[in-house]
């Protein structure tokens, strides 16, 4: 029996490809300081703390599924300086052509919160991306799967918004509607179960600028002035160069404010 294996036996992406032979360096150094490129757009919808920027991303999935055609090259170049939509389509059909007519699978063993998914997603590959940290899987299912489904035909939300306009726009995807609700109502929940511990002022203000998402700023301790006026505290949290004691007026309690390591309280 022959040895020789039939081309139709051969992987199809056994072949050159453009990443071989040439990689846009200058336009991904160009573009990583772009709105289009510094991804931080999708660093807002989940910060990591190893975030690339995505031009150099979208440049590595182009060159590594595209074939060396040199004539691709300048539809690369726009694609990563501009993420243009028509850069994407034309680039979308050489990966599809250069794969027999089929979308490709591009694995990314260690994907983080999953910028190599996205990036071949955007250009019709099956992306699969798998990483040890929970945070990571959950932050890609955020940014390269979630995103990509049809989400009208799933269940309503349990829970309405309590604002008195609504804030859906028209054409808005449901994604979003549903993620602006949902926001909603894990703010509401914490307001009420910061309530609890953090009553309201007289006036209806918070104590100290209690706001969600900045619960380590105050913290109720025993605490007292020396002569000298540094402050001492009666608990287990140690008193620190940015901690201060406060009185709040008609309140026998005292407060422990830190700032944060940017400045603000």
């Amino acid at each position: 029996m022959s040895s020789r294996k039939s081309a139709r036996d051969t992987p199809t992406d056994v072949r050159e490809r453009l990443i071989d032979h040439w990689f846009p360096c200058a336009v991904v150094d160009a573009a990583v300081g772009s709105p289009a490129g510094s991804g931080r757009n999708e660093k807002a919808i989940f910060p990591w703390f190893a975030s690339r920027p995505i031009a150099q991303a979208r440049a590595a999935v182009l060159a590594t599924l595209l074939p060396n055609d040199a004539a691709l090259r300048p539809w690369v170049e726009q694609a990563v300086r501009e993420g243009a939509p028509g850069a994407f389509d034309r680039l979308a059909e050489a990966v599809r052509r250069n794969y027999g007519g089929r979308a490709p699978v591009m694995v990314d063993m260690f994907s983080g919160r999953g910028i190599i998914p996205l990036e071949a997603a955007r250009l019709g590959a099956s992306a699969v991306g798998t990483d040890l940290s929970p945070v990571a899987t959950f932050a890609g299912r955020l940014l390269a799967d979630w995103a990509m489904r049809d989400w009208s035909g799933e269940a309503l939300l349990p829970f309405t918004s309590g604002k008195a306009t609504a804030r859906t726009l028209v054409g808005q995807d449901r994604l979003i509607d549903d993620a602006q609700l949902f926001h909603e109502e894990i703010g509401r929940r914490t307001r009420e179960s910061l309530a609890q511990h953090y009553p309201l002022n007289p006036d209806g203000r918070p104590p100290l600028g209690v706001s969600v998402g900045r619960l380590h700023a105050l913290r109720p301790v025993p605490a007292s002035f020396s002569a000298d006026r540094k402050l001492h505290t009666a608990s287990a949290v140690p008193a620190h160069p940015r901690c201060w004691a406060v009185d709040e007026p008609g309140d026998q309690r005292r407060f422990l404010a830190c700032r944060s390591h940017r400045g603000n309280p």
